[in-house]
């Protein structure tokens, strides 16, 4: 095994570890943010389902930028970025429909990272016939199950707030 390919099974892994890390906080504690944001149980289910519809209507669109004149690594960024403001907004938004728009937002945001990181790996391990996309994509899932206890423990100790600046983090990592 040379160095180089060393080098890019280390750029591909670090790629899902930084797509899946920050749904392993989202998922989890996510609900749980809303609930301190004072939002009615219904409420709640109204916003969590919001990113289903919209990824639905927007992943493909999205994707099709990487064919025309954005590219992978562009889209990836734009994400990351757009990823980060809405974080932003929503430290400093308050009631469910303020609330429900960045989550739209949100969800159009997160919609290409992970189709994108899997595009990248596949072009990369078609090329690269000695790497494993299995043993790859492993690292998004430790990532994710690392991310969500870590989390537990801080929301354990810290209030539910943190978990809106964790996300913004973790989306900052992914412009690495």
């Amino acid at each position: 095994m040379g160095l180089a390919r060393l080098g890019v099974r280390a750029r591909l892994s670090a790629l899902y570890a930084a797509s899946f890390a920050g749904i392993g906080v989202y998922m989890p504690f996510f609900p749980l943010w809303l609930e301190h944001r004072a939002l009615s149980v219904s409420q709640i289910g109204l916003v969590l389902a919001l990113p289903v519809m919209v990824r639905i209507i927007v992943t493909a669109p999205l994707m099709g930028l990487i064919d025309r004149s954005t590219g992978m690594r562009r889209l990836m960024i734009a994400a990351h970025l757009a990823l980060i403001l809405v974080y932003a907004g929503l430290a400093w938004t308050e009631g469910v429909w303020l609330i429900a728009l960045l989550v739209v937002a949100m969800a159009a945001a997160q919609a290409p990272i992970i189709p994108t990181a899997d595009l990248v790996v596949m072009e990369s391990v078609r090329r690269n016939p000695g790497l494993d996309y299995g043993r790859l994509r492993l690292w998004g899932s430790i990532t994710f199950l690392i991310a969500s206890v870590a989390s537990g423990y801080l929301l354990g100790a810290l209030d539910p707030d943190v978990v809106i600046g964790v996300l913004a983090g973790l989306a900052a990592v992914g412009l690495g």
